[in-house]
């Protein structure tokens, strides 16, 4: 996600990053590596490992795996509760 996302980072003047206190030095390298001059580096240890949301000006990208999984937990959890429709 970070080499898709890079490109649009190097055009930001600003960006903010939140991840896992030990995980922010690795985003920080790639972005200075990338040429991004200003960045703001937030630790947020509620998020997963590997788990990470970095803000610009026009936009933002997050990977959020904990919350994907909360959905999906969700879903399976209907399912036991509602019928099944029949497709007859």
């Amino acid at each position: 996600m970070i080499d898709k996302i890079m490109p649009t980072l190097r055009e930001a003047a600003r960006i903010r990053i939140e991840a896992k206190s030990q995980e922010i030095q690795h985003l920080l390298t790639l972005c200075e590596r990338e040429g991004v001059e200003v960045i703001d580096c937030r630790a947020d240890d509620t998020l997963a490992s590997g788990d990470f949301r970095i803000f610009w000006a026009t936009g933002k990208a997050c990977r959020e795996a904990g919350t994907l999984v909360q959905e999906i937990l969700k879903i399976f959890s209907l399912d036991k509760v509602l019928p099944a429709v029949s497709a007859e």
